[in-house]
């Protein structure tokens, strides 16, 4: 029985076939993914689906998920870190510095400011250390 993401070459066979069969793996890949997404899509909008229809889509996202995963992870491995020790270590002491400020104004009986959205935190956490008490 065939795996998944297992690299396969059959010694003699004609380039021509190993293309078409490469290309019907490629057609039935894309076709599950757009069946999945497009039952999503349906869910969100709240169109009746079978229960069945339901954990068939939420396992077939999970799969899709996991497969994404596994190649980012590989590209990591495969071009190494993003971010340099240089640029590790400044983002490092900038945040500390910005955390000890923190501390000490909260210290200091001044309010600390911090948004409610954790995203929204982060463009501050470069910047809190100007602003006034």
């Amino acid at each position: 029985m065939p795996q998944s993401n297992i690299p396969w070459k059959v010694p003699g066979l004609p380039v021509q076939i190993e293309n078409m069969i490469l290309r019907y793996v490629k057609a039935k890949a894309d076709w599950y993914i757009n069946a999945t997404h497009y039952n999503r899509e349906r869910i969100k909008r709240g169109a009746t689906v079978d229960k069945t229809v339901a954990r068939k889509n939420l396992g077939r996202l999970t799969r899709l998920w996991l497969k994404q995963e596994q190649e980012r992870q590989h590209n990591y491995l495969k071009d190494g870190p993003y971010v340099s020790s240089e640029e590790a270590v400044a983002i490092y002491v900038r945040t500390r510095s910005t955390a000890s400020a923190q501390i000490v104004r909260v210290a200091a009986g001044c309010p600390l400011r911090l948004p409610l959205a954790p995203s929204a935190f982060i463009p501050l956490l470069f910047q809190s250390h100007f602003l006034p008490c």
